[in-house]
């Protein structure tokens, strides 16, 4: 009897485990997020089925403030009697659960359920209009690249370790992002020009050109984006589109040379650090300035 050998094909498996993979992480932000709005939804749906209309009544209180206290023992912030009122603001604004969009944040939904809109924009520290500098991050924490460790590489192998590791670089420069390009080539008076990465940003609405630099930030550097953006605004914006955004992405800057190279009304280009890392708490906040930065969020859960 022949024995019936199976050609077993390594790199096709790969492939299909690989998009497995990236598929599930491209929906982990989306997932998490939709599980806590309709976490919130139930447990709205759930206080008005035990308050009704009565939660200024003594009855109503003492249910709010029985759940405050419990869940709050068990699972921490944010369960203030406050925040319990929220949700059951929430679950009446929006009694048809299937119209839960999973595009929208808690936030998002905290705005549109409440009679109050300029206070909670105000607590919730919403932009009366999204602009480049709410969705340009620094710094950059890339520790999926595989690079930390390594003593030499270069911006070619930089940039092929993001575009081996896209969909999780895609997920770190934030919402809205979608990949156009790598090293576009730009050319004019007979001189070629190479863009390491282009994206499109569909919130902004406009191209995000970003630069690979291994080394310390320089003024040409940021020149070099300057003519990039500028071609882009003359020669590839499409109708309807706002004017592109360029990062140089670095290794080190000076925010002194950033300041005085780029104008003061300056929202068109930035500069961000990259991490190789992931950095420790105290580096974190030596990074964002948060020694003396109090979130909101705290404040208002520590009611």
């Amino acid at each position: 009897m022949e024995n019936n050998q199976i050609t077993i094909q390594p790199e096709e498996s790969y492939k299909i485990i690989r998009k497995s993979v990236l598929t599930a992480q491209s929906k982990i932000y989306t997932a998490v997020n939709s599980a806590m709005v309709q976490a919130y939804w139930e447990i709205g749906q759930e206080i008005h089925k035990a308050c009704g209309e009565n939660d200024r009544a003594e009855y109503g209180k003492k249910i709010l403030e029985y759940l405050s206290e419990h869940l709050t023992k068990e699972f921490g912030k944010g369960f203030t009697v406050t925040n319990l009122k929220y949700m059951r603001q929430f679950y009446r604004a929006f009694p048809i659960r299937h119209t839960l969009c999973d595009e929208l944040s808690w936030s998002h939904y905290r705005l549109l359920a409440s009679q109050d809109k300029e206070s909670v924009k105000n607590e919730i520290g919403l932009p009366e209009k999204i602009e480049p500098k709410n969705i340009v991050r620094d710094p950059y924490v890339l520790e999926f690249l595989g690079l930390e460790g390594k003593t030499s590489f270069y911006e070619k192998d930089l940039e092929q370790a993001i575009i081996d590791h896209l969909q999780k670089f895609l997920l770190e420069l934030g919402r809205g992002f979608s990949f156009v390009a790598r090293q576009q080539k730009i050319t004019f008076d007979g001189r070629n020009f190479f863009i390491d990465l282009v994206f499109y940003n569909y919130i902004l609405k406009c191209f995000v050109i970003i630069d690979l630099k291994l080394g310390d930030l320089t003024h040409q550097d940021l020149g070099q984006m300057q003519m990039y953006v500028n071609y882009y605004t003359r020669e590839m914006m499409n109708e309807g589109d706002n004017p592109p955004i360029g990062i140089v992405l670095c290794a080190d800057k000076s925010d002194q040379i950033v300041k005085y190279t780029l104008p003061e009304e300056n929202n068109q280009i930035f500069a961000s650090k990259y991490k190789l890392y992931l950095p420790t708490e105290e580096e974190f906040k030596k990074e964002l300035n948060l020694d003396n930065y109090v979130k909101k969020d705290e404040d208002k859960n520590e009611e």
